[in-house]
């Protein structure tokens, strides 16, 4: 299952974002998207879990959280935003 993760402090680190969702079940990647120019995080990221169920228990535990002292957005990604990350 492919999740989005909106509203990320530019300090989460892909291993976080890894490390954030690793309880519920296997992570198979987990990226923060930066600019292609800057390389800055634009505030976003996906994360792949292996099976459905424990990708859907994360969106559902996960959304709202509070991460960096912002509250994050969790959803299962679009087609469209995997795709045009870039």
């Amino acid at each position: 299952m492919n999740i989005f993760v909106g509203n990320l402090s530019s300090h989460t680190t892909d291993r976080e974002l890894q490390q954030l969702f690793e309880p519920f079940g296997k992570v198979t990647s987990a990226r923060m998207v930066k600019d292609k120019f800057t390389h800055r995080p634009r505030g976003f990221g996906f994360v792949n879990m292996e099976e459905r169920t424990p990708g859907e228990k994360a969106v559902e535990e996960l959304n709202k959280k509070m991460v960096h002292r912002q509250s994050i957005v969790v959803r299962e990604a679009t087609l469209t935003e995997s795709r045009n990350i870039d």
